[in-house]
């Protein structure tokens, strides 16, 4: 019996051995292309985390820049007052500074907190346009499954996109109430926009500091 298997095994050994040299190549030539593709991957993977990160980043600077500008002029700009902080320390190193704050603002930056409300309190509001976030980052890899995110991280992702897109409709109530104030001249409904103008711009100055706090988490999430 064991003979049998015995030249069985040899008879297969002098059947393959012509084709040992082809099967090595294959097997190695097979192995170099999974991990170079695996590699590949990895890269691409890589790239998009660090493209996330940067965007993410921008993305903070900007709305740091709307939470302290909308804060002045405001009952109670304690926000406002830690964001012009953080914003003179990191916006500039990330280019995307929208705006120099007020000379009289960055003066009082190292100071405390109390005379810098005080400051905040004593500017007058402007009109404001209001800002829009661009995330076309963030659009691409939740439109891509192969992105490399973790659920947790996809989670985020999507979280900050719809903070973006409930940006995107106080920005245009805001804009929409800022067109009527100049456009409506009666004085009672003059009142009623200017009113409307001003609720609006309290809930933008809400959901930019919002969707912040949202940015950053998803940030710490990606481990920036």
């Amino acid at each position: 019996m064991w003979s049998d298997v015995l030249d069985a095994i040899a008879l297969l050994i002098r059947v393959l051995t012509p084709f040992f040299p082809s099967l090595v190549a294959f097997a190695l030539g097979w192995g170099l292309f999974e991990v170079t593709e695996r590699r590949k991957a990895a890269m691409r993977k890589s790239g998009i985390r660090r493209a996330l990160i940067a965007e993410l980043q921008q993305v903070e600077a900007i709305l740091s820049s709307i939470v302290w500008k909308f804060a002045m002029g405001a009952a109670d700009p304690i926000d406002g007052v830690g964001e012009l902080r953080w914003f003179l320390a990191h916006a500039r190193e990330r280019g995307a500074a929208v705006e120099d704050p007020p000379e009289q603002l960055v003066a009082l930056a190292a100071r405390s907190d109390d005379e810098l409300i005080r400051a905040f309190r004593g500017y007058r509001p402007t009109r404001e346009l209001g800002l829009t976030m661009l995330l076309p980052i963030v659009d691409s890899v939740l439109a891509n499954p192969d992105g490399g995110l973790t659920p947790t991280e996809w989670q985020r992702m999507g979280q900050i996109r719809w903070q973006s897109h409930l940006l995107e409709f106080v920005t245009a109530d805001m804009r929409e109430w800022l067109r009527f104030s100049f456009t409506v001249t009666d004085p009672t409904n003059h009142g009623i926009v200017e009113a409307n103008y001003q609720n609006a711009r309290m809930w933008y100055a809400k959901r930019a500091k919002h969707m912040l706090d949202v940015v950053r988490d998803g940030l710490r999430t990606l481990g920036a």
